[in-house]
């Protein structure tokens, strides 16, 4: 790992992850508090869901848990949910809520893997657009999202006129 200005040891911060789907029917109390521990902060930052109304929502298949996996070491260091909504325009959208422990952060440019395997899912979802619910950071990496408070969206499909 290369140590930044700011940095006196090595970073600490995954510098290459990927999304995997986690079946809620397979996931021991355990993993969930572990996933719900990565979501919290997040969680806190928006108004949208609770911790609550999150889980409820993955257990009962109304939104979807991905586990943040390091490719180097193999470990969850993350989580994201999706989930799938129509809004009162039409459009179908995809909205994303991340997080990971501060103690393992997940570097901004390696979400970019996260997000587009999101971004596929979303598109075969039949999604019109992605919605990331966040820290306004997000839009230092994902510039072609919009900043809508702490809101970043970006569409993904094109709509017919």
């Amino acid at each position: 790992m290369t140590l930044s200005r700011t940095q006196t040891g090595p970073s600490t911060r995954p510098q290459s992850v990927k999304a995997f789907y986690v079946d809620p029917s397979q996931v021991s109390e355990e993993g969930w508090q572990k996933l719900a521990g990565f979501l919290e902060p997040a969680v806190r930052r928006q108004t949208d869901y609770t911790m609550q109304t999150l889980l409820t929502s993955v257990a009962e298949s109304r939104a979807q848990v991905w586990a943040i996996i390091d490719d180097e070491s193999d470990e969850a260091v993350g989580a994201v949910t999706t989930s799938i909504v129509t809004y009162p325009s039409g459009l179908v959208g995809c909205e994303i809520v991340a997080g990971a422990t501060r103690g393992t952060q997940v570097s901004w440019e390696s979400m970019r893997d996260v997000v587009a395997t999101i971004e596929q899912f979303a598109q075969d979802q039949g999604a019109d657009v992605l919605k990331i619910l966040g820290r306004p950071g997000w839009q230092r990496v994902f510039q072609d999202f919009d900043l809508d408070y702490v809101c970043i969206t970006k569409r993904i499909r094109e709509m017919a006129s």
